[in-house]
């Protein structure tokens, strides 16, 4: 994700990235510890980069644990979607996360 983003014109040193977290809840405690520990991050713009299919379980993650972002859906499954080998893939991707959203919802973390 950073190289994309520095690909896109954001500056490398502008970017911080998080690579300890096991999951999403994780990520977005994470997060919020690296936010609060930087104090200037509260002035900044926060935006949560994200698959369209996990936006909103992630969104509600991050926002759960303190960190109000934008939310910046990426088009993946939408755009696989459209090529046939792939629906299989996708409905599957779909399934789990659907599964997910219902367990995140179970346990409060959402």
């Amino acid at each position: 994700m950073k190289d994309f983003l520095v690909c896109h014109g954001v500056p490398a040193e502008a970017v911080v990235v998080e690579g300890d977290s096991g999951s999403t809840r994780e990520n977005a405690l994470a997060v919020a510890k690296l936010l609060e520990a930087d104090a200037a991050s509260r002035h900044g713009h926060i935006v949560l980069l994200s698959s369209e299919f996990h936006m909103r379980r992630a969104l509600a993650c991050f926002r759960k644990s303190g960190v109000q972002a934008e939310p910046m859906p990426w088009p993946d499954a939408s755009k696989r979607i459209a090529y046939y080998p792939d629906r299989w893939t996708v409905f599957c991707v779909l399934s789990i996360e659907t599964g997910k959203m219902l367990y995140y919802g179970l346990k409060g973390w959402t």
